[in-house]
Formats: C-alpha cells, structure tokens, sequence
C-alpha cells in the first residue's frame, strides 16, 4: 500500500496530462467549424462572445499546462507535488467537462451528429 501511495502522484500529473491534447483539439476545431458555419448571413466566428468564450477557455487550458509543467519539474526534482498534482487532476476534471460543454453549444445539432 505504501508504494502505491507513493505513485499517487504520477497518475494524478498522468491524469492531468492525458487531458490537454484533447482539450485544444476540441477548441481548435470548435474555431475552425464557427467560420464554416454561418448565422444571419455571415460567418459565426464573426461574434464577439463567440470569441472571447474560445479565448477564455484557451486561457485556463494554458494555465493548467503550466502548473503541469511546474508539477512535473518538480516531482522529477524529488519535491513532494500532492498538493499540485492533486489541484492539476481537479482543475482537468472540471475543465474537460467545461471545454466540451463550451464547444458543444457552439457546433448546435451538428455536435450531436456523424455526417
């Protein structure tokens, strides 16, 4: 029991990690579909919201790459990471959800459907 504990950490960076590739793939082809599809005659992607909302989300992607990062340097380092590895894994369970929410309202039906 005690070495597992100690590899807490490793799955909860793993975690974490495992979370961002598919997050700015959902963003980036959120973007991409937005100035294919148009509403009122022009490009969705021409909307204010829609561009701050596909910024915000890309913001708080960002911030939890970076405590990553400084998780990951520090546990290589030999550092006790429980506290950041356990706020990475939270912050990317609760992002995931977010990010997909987010870009689902943006595709409309077309995020439920297979052409």
């Amino acid at each position: 029991f005690t070495y597992q504990m100690l590899q807490f950490q490793e799955e909860r960076l793993a975690c974490a990690a495992l979370t961002l590739t598919p997050m700015d793939v959902c963003i980036a082809d959120t973007a991409e579909y937005c100035t294919q599809r148009k509403a009122f005659g022009q490009p969705l992607i021409n909307n204010q919201y829609l561009h701050f909302r596909l910024a915000e989300l890309q913001t708080e992607v960002e911030f939890l790459r970076s405590g990553l990062y400084r998780a990951t340097d520090q546990h290589v380092a030999g550092e006790d990471v429980t506290q950041l590895a356990s706020m990475c894994k939270l912050k990317s369970g609760r992002l995931v959800r977010e990010v997909a929410d987010s870009c689902l309202q943006f595709w409309g039906g077309m995020g439920f459907t297979n052409e």
